[in-house]
């Protein structure tokens, strides 16, 4: 019993910190695209379409988040085998 609450109590502040992180840095980006691309310096909306690259980037990372999250929890998990 013990030995899964050392697992929990170190999976914690990891889970934590990595969605402190990622709040901070979500919330700089916006509020540099924010100030970035007012309606007063750009009144004509770009149209873009077909990044492929840029799409799968935003498919994969944040599944490599969450499992990285997930595999964190698991690990303190009391059925886990290993």
């Amino acid at each position: 019993m013990g030995n899964v609450v050392k697992q929990v109590d170190a999976a914690f502040p990891y889970i934590i910190v990595f969605s402190l992180a990622l709040l901070l840095l979500v919330t700089g980006v916006m509020l540099y695209f924010l100030f970035r691309h007012r309606t007063t310096g750009n009144p004509e909306p770009a149209d873009i379409r077909g990044n492929t690259t840029l799409e799968l980037v935003w498919m994969i990372v944040p599944t490599l988040i969450a499992l990285s999250v997930f595999y964190a929890g698991g690990l303190s998990f009391p059925g886990r085998r290993g």
